[in-house]
């Protein structure tokens, strides 16, 4: 409020004090301008390290609560049907994309709702004190400008309403489809295998048209929003005035211009209400969604270690459980089960598929919930593996040491009983290669015996094996059984599930179970006596493992294997692994590795590298895209070593190019529709510009009946008719002008609006089914070198920038420079001796903006790289849920996932770092240029005339 005043005393008081005092006002004026923009960036700075800290202790609650949950995969699938499928399709979903979204997109709804809140607070300020002094301006007709305001606002509640109806609508929208990613992502190879491609793709597409149609909508509402906030200060002033002239009151050029910044600086307060609220909204809904996830009942479990005879390792005794799925309903049951196992013993558990084998597995490790009776354990050291085995992201020592510590002898004599040793003399790093998303490519068995030597590694008490031996040859079925199960682990408890029979001991205890129930409990030995089924069940499993010994099936076998080594070659050497100097297992296999190295010859990737060339138009537009040509490099442009992150990607040295920009303009529809929306921009924002010029000729021209410029300055105080506007012959007319330049401004607005939500929404699906066409038909071996966390990204986090964050920036910028643009055409074209300084300041600008543009895109890669393990852990946790529950692991997989938070959220503060740094350095450019403006204004208001230097000042200062 302080501004305007002051421009105003400097105009009119210039004739009575000396420039001296001018200077003064102006030196008031600028140095307020300086302390603003400081401040402003102190605020923000304080809002966003607020913000995160909130965001980051949220995304600690979220995956804690994620530890309480119970493991996504259904245990019952294949038993009770009716109702399993159901929650399979829906437990999903639950578990593996709501954490994923909330962590993408809603979390970050609610740091902008922290980072606008301090605009809350001094936008009412400042809309109140703007109202009142407007009414001591021009009195009664302020009231008009009050209705209209109040009008505007209204109009500003209205749409958030509907926004929120929208908002909630379209989050339910993009949790199915991402739902729909998901599936893509972790079942490729079936999607591949049935050549699903064609359906899997439409029906993403189908889902993306009706999350589309809901983006249009929410969108124009959000350009209307938008609109009449940053056209309300200017409607407020047209109406104000007119109303003013209409009742015969005189308007001095003073008033008018008083009443036009004070309306420009009332607009910070009227543009940000509408924005925050728009934002509150979000983030009121991401809260909800949040703490309905939250709300979700915690999994807690019924084991007692109080055993009623010492001398069993596990007591169940008459025991029911329930699987309850996502949707309340429970799925399918095990009852009435008494199962006592003594100490050392080994349990078989056998029977056809779906009768609830995996389910009682679960159920011992309190994964299920138990309705009945109580499951008694002597121990609670459990070691797990499941029936399609889970490995971390990491290498293969860290998946086998699982955050124990090393323990050398035991460490090598696990590798041997577990068969791998040949496999990990074959990788070039040995056993510090990278497996899981940023790894290379195992076969089944090879994971299944990576995941057995977890559990003999950690040395538990209790082991529970779910049939992971299902997808070895029967060799090394046999070798396994003896060396693991018969052999370092004969006196550990195991309770495991088997069809190779014929491997079991005498004394090794059978449970057969069928529809949930078990139907027999005895020894091996005493079954084949007593039951012929069981028996021939027997005898049916040795004569299948025998013709499995066939000597040609096991070499094509083999070959195979080897075929599927050379091929996967290429992407070992994308793969970033820190190598242990001190690595034993590098000594001792690296002889066997340069052997085994020697004399092969790399298959050309030629399909990959057209898949690549295919998808770089569209790589640049997204940094969750790029990844896909990072990992598809050739050797030959890998020859230069490139820096990279710490998550192994790799840093691109530039900034975005044009043809990212000419990508996005052809996807929008082509150059002809993006050049009509520019046209439609350019319009709304020279009608703005021209009512203000045409405010100022018109109190320019005063009563015409002398010159203006000859009235303007005096060396009175005395006013003059020849001043007053009221008695121009030609009010009416100038009048008529202003009104009609009021509803050009309100038409090209809406104008604005619709083609500018055209563009962007068909921009956004376009990129997003061309991105989708190029991933889906991609052949297998690049879902197997991508990480499953970018895919996600890509689809969650970048998309949701495309649709929602990309058109309020573009709009803005739009809109702000053609403002500036308009504002410097008129400045020039009065004052053509700004020139001199608007070449330096534009200088100036442009090496600011240079400087940081390489900073900001290095810094933006940064935080869109360190999102994707956010989401690759989420997913690994939530896939391996049961495997960590049973380790007990749950607090150091949450250590873990703090680490890359903190580093994903360090990247994020820089990057809000460097554009408050951009904003303050902008600001004090753009306040050194206006006050150069005054300054020349002042020396040239003898040839400007008051009226026109009302508008230079005022439009400087925009």
């Amino acid at each position: 409020m302080f501004d305007e005043n002051i421009n105003d005393t400097i105009i009119v008081n210039y004739g009575v004090h000396n420039i001296s005092s001018s200077f003064k006002w102006i030196a008031a004026l600028y140095i307020c301008e300086f302390l603003r923009a400081i401040s402003f960036s102190v605020m923000f700075a304080i809002s966003i390290r607020t913000g995160i800290r909130c965001v980051n202790a949220m995304n600690g609650i979220i995956y804690q609560k994620i530890m309480t949950r119970m493991s996504s995969r259904n245990p019952y699938n294949g038993y009770n049907k009716k109702t399993t499928t159901t929650a399979a399709a829906t437990t999903t979903p639950m578990m593996a994309i709501q954490p994923n979204n909330l962590f993408a997109n809603d979390l970050w709804k609610v740091f902008q709702m922290i980072y606008m809140s301090p605009l809350i607070i001094g936008s009412p300020i400042i809309i109140i004190v703007t109202i009142v002094y407007t009414y001591v301006l021009i009195g009664t007709s302020a009231f008009y400008g009050i209705g209209l305001f109040i009008l505007i606002f209204t109009l500003q509640f209205v749409i958030i309403k509907w926004q929120t109806i929208l908002r909630n609508r379209l989050m339910k929208q993009t949790d199915y489809r991402l739902s729909l990613v998901n599936q893509l992502v972790k079942y490729s190879r079936a999607i591949k295998f049935y050549a699903w491609e064609e359906p899997f793709q439409n029906e993403i597409q189908h889902c993306r048209s009706a999350e589309c149609s809901i983006i249009r909508r929410y969108q124009y509402l959000q350009c209307l929003s938008t609109s009449l906030a940053l056209l309300a200060p200017m409607l407020i002033t047209i109406i104000n005035i007119l109303v003013h002239t209409w009742l015969k009151n005189d308007l001095a050029v003073s008033t008018a211009f008083s009443l036009i910044m004070l309306n420009y600086i009332a607009a910070h307060g009227i543009r940000s209400l509408p924005n925050y609220f728009r934002d509150i909204v979000n983030g009121r809904i991401a809260l909800k969604r949040m703490e309905k996830f939250l709300q979700q009942d915690d999994h807690k479990s019924n084991i007692s270690n109080e055993m009623i005879d010492n001398r069993n390792a596990v007591e169940m005794v008459k025991c029911s459980f329930i699987w309850i799925g996502s949707n309340g309903e429970h799925s399918a049951s095990l009852s009435n089960l008494t199962l006592l196992i003594s100490k050392q013993s080994h349990v078989c558990l056998y029977g056809p598929v779906g009768s609830g084998k995996t389910a009682l597995l679960l159920s011992i490790m309190g994964q299920t919930q138990c309705s009945e009776g109580q499951v008694r354990l002597f121990s609670r050291k459990i070691a797990y593996v499941s029936q399609k085995a889970w490995l971390q992201n990491s290498t293969i020592k860290e998946n086998i040491l699982f955050e124990l510590p090393m323990d050398r002898k035991r460490y090598y004599e696990t590798l041997i009983k577990c068969s791998l040793t040949e496999d990990i003399s074959l990788l070039a790093n040995g056993d510090d290669t990278m497996v899981g998303e940023n790894g290379v490519k195992l076969s089944g068995g090879q994971k299944q015996r990576i995941a057995l030597a977890r559990a003999v590694y950690s040395d538990s008490d209790i082991y529970l094996i779910d049939d992971c031996l299902s997808s070895l040859d029967s060799r090394v079925v046999k070798a396994i059984f003896n060396n693991v199960i018969n052999g370092i682990l004969r006196h550990k408890t195991i309770i495991f599930i088997t069809r190779n029979l014929y491997l079991l001991n005498d004394n090794d205890f059978v449970a057969i179970m069928k529809d949930g129930k078990i139907e027999q409990f005895d020894k091996h030995s005493k079954l084949i006596e007593t039951s012929d089924e069981y028996r021939l069940c027997v005898e049916n499993s040795k004569v299948f493992n025998k013709d499995m010994k066939n000597d040609e099936l096991s070499k094509t076998i083999e070959e195979d294997d080897k075929e599927d080594d050379d091929e996967e070659e290429d992407v070992d050497d994308d793969i970033d692994s820190d190598i242990d100097s001190n690595s034993i297992d590098k000594t001792i296999f690296q002889q066997q590795t340069d052997k085994s190295m020697n004399g092969k010859t790399k298959r050309p990737t030629n399909s990959y590298d057209s898949l690549i060339s295919l998808m770089a138009q569209y790589n640049d537009h997204s940094n969750g895209i790029e990844d896909i040509e990072a990992n598809g490099n050739d050797k030959k442009k890998r020859k230069k070593p490139k820096e990279t992150f710490k998550n192994g990607d790799k840093f691109h040295k530039r900034t975005v190019s044009w043809s990212v920009y000419r990508n996005y303009i052809r996807a929008s529809g082509g150059w002809c529709w993006f050049l009509v929306m520019i046209t439609i921009f350019i319009l709304q924002t020279a009608t703005s510009t021209f009512s203000s010029w045409w405010l100022s000729y018109w109190l320019n021209q005063g009563s015409g009946s002398s010159s203006p410029n000859a009235t303007t300055i005096t060396t009175t105080t005395v006013k003059t008719d020849e001043t007053s506007i009221i008695i121009n012959p030609n009010l009416q007319m100038y009048q008529l002008v202003y009104l009609i330049s009021f509803f050009i401004v309100i038409f090209t607005s809406f104008i604005m609006a619709i083609m500018f939500v055209r563009v962007i929404t068909m921009a956004a699906n376009n990129l997003h089914n061309k991105i989708l066409a190029k991933i889906i038909y991609s052949p297998i071996i690049f879902f197997d070198t991508i990480k499953n966390g970018k895919i996600i990204n890509l689809f969650s986090h970048n998309m949701d920038e495309l649709d929602n964050q990309l058109p309020i920036a573009m709009d803005g910028f739009l809109q702000r420079v053609l403002l500036v643009i308009g504002n410097f055409i008129i400045i020039i074209s009065m004052l053509y001796w700004f020139t001199i300084p608007f070449i330096f300041f534009t200088i100036s600008f442009y090496l600011t903006f240079r400087y940081y543009r390489k900073a900001m895109y290095w810094l933006k890669q940064a935080d869109m790289r360190l999102r994707s393990p956010i989401y690759s852990f989420v997913n690994n946790t939530i896939d391996g849920l049961a495997t960590i529950k049973a380790f007990q692991m749950e607090r150091k997989f949450e250590n873990n996932f703090y680490k890359i938070c903190d580093q994903q959220i360090a990247a994020f503060y820089y990057y809000h770092g460097a554009i408050r740094w951009l904003s303050i350095r902008i600001g004090c450019i753009c306040v050194t240029a206006s006050m150069c403006i005054t300054f020349l204004v002042i020396f040239n208001l003898n040839y400007i005339g008051s009226a026109y230097a009302g508008l230079l000042i005022t439009q400087s200062l925009q």
